[in-house]
């Protein structure tokens, strides 16, 4: 085996790894369980810093530009870290990967590494769904018991991630990868025997896992299934502004609509807050247990610090329900300074090359979600 066979084989096992650590429970379990999460860390710099060496030490000022933003990002997370500067590392470096990994093999790699690495993240993705639903049928609750629990170690997460049942983290990425599924299905990329039950497995993921917000996220993106084959960012801003007269003029309908979604599903947490959102504004503040008030407290502190939130030392209450307002809280105009260059970089790396794709639409709006 050649040098540059040998680099390419160390590239792949270490990247499908990640995609692997990153998208299906049962082996990010293998890690915690058996390795610990300081052998993930370790993989997640080996990962790095294979792609730096891969083209030699000029790359470090490339790499530093794209990365830049999300390294201030994670400086500013330092100054309210509730934990050692190891576990600050491992959460930094877990931040960074998906990233460095997206760059590294849109613009850095051939076509052999990135199949590669597409075929694992569809095949995770794949077996994650349906052994989520099978999980959840088992054990309702457990996708949303996954989003509370705040450590590994913890019983629940360990039997969850056995059964390789996805959590919050998981969920969502299945929501955004949905409109791109209806893209790939209208350019006869994907067909229909494929595409439909892929649909519907993704909301029964959803509803199972008992996200409200995903389940309205899902409701909209599958709007776009009567729309062109082809969507600019002028024909979505168009069908954007479209969908707001339509919700505005029929307010009462989309409200009955949720209502009986309420009443159809089997899961009193999922059919409580999609009651509380056919109230409208009036159910959402009178709820005990409303994001609405989480959302809230987070711009209240702001108002009170606009300039450095809680950065030094004062006090504010924080939501914990919006990273983008819980950031505003928290570092106030620094910290929105630093949002907006790194959802600008995101924009600029990942999203912006597709501006003449025909499907530029529907990526802008997975953007956006």
């Amino acid at each position: 085996m050649t040098k540059n066979n040998q680099n390419s084989f160390v590239s792949q096992f270490l990247i499908i790894t990640v995609i692997l650590y990153s998208i299906v429970p049962i082996v990010s379990n293998f890690f915690s369980r058996y390795l610990t999460t300081y052998a993930y860390m370790v993989l997640c710099l080996a990962t790095f810093l294979s792609m730096v060496f891969a083209e030699g030490f000029n790359s470090i000022e490339k790499y530093g530009s794209v990365y830049l933003p999300f390294i201030i990002y994670q400086l500013l997370l330092f100054t309210n870290k509730s934990s050692g500067i190891v576990m600050w590392g491992y959460s930094a470096l877990l931040f960074f990967m998906p990233l460095a990994l997206g760059y590294f093999l849109f613009y850095e790699q051939g076509v052999f590494l990135r199949e590669k690495a597409f075929k694992a993240v569809r095949f995770s993705i794949v077996i994650t769904v349906i052994t989520t639903i099978i999980g959840c049928i088992r054990n309702p609750m457990a996708a949303r018991i996954l989003a509370t629990i705040e450590t590994s170690q913890d019983e629940r997460n360990i039997s969850f991630g056995w059964q390789n049942i996805g959590g919050y983290s998981f969920v969502y990425t299945v929501v955004l990868l949905y409109p791109l599924l209806i893209y790939a299905y209208k350019q006869n990329r994907l067909k229909w025997f494929f595409f439909y039950p892929l649909a519907v497995s993704t909301f029964a993921l959803v509803i199972l896992s008992e996200y409200a917000t995903a389940l309205l996220l899902l409701i909209i993106s599958s709007m776009f299934i009567f729309i062109s084959k082809k969507l600019s960012l002028r024909g979505m801003i168009v069908f954007g502004a479209f969908a707001v007269v339509f919700i505005l003029l029929f307010q009462g309908a989309i409200n009955n609509l949720l209502m009986s979604l309420a009443d159809m599903v089997d899961s009193k947490i999922l059919s409580e807050r999609l009651i509380t959102l056919a109230g409208g504004k009036t159910a959402l503040e009178k709820s005990d247990n409303e994001r609405i008030w989480l959302y809230r407290y987070s711009f209240n502190t702001f108002l009170s610090s606009p300039l450095f939130g809680t950065m030094f030392g004062k006090y504010g209450r924080i939501g914990g329900h919006s990273s983008i307002l819980d950031t505003l809280a928290k570092y106030g105009l620094v910290g929105l300074a630093v949002l907006y260059f790194m959802y600008r970089k995101i924009y600029i790396v990942f999203i912006k090359p597709y501006s003449n794709h025909p499907g530029y639409g529907f990526i802008v709006w997975t953007f956006i979600q």
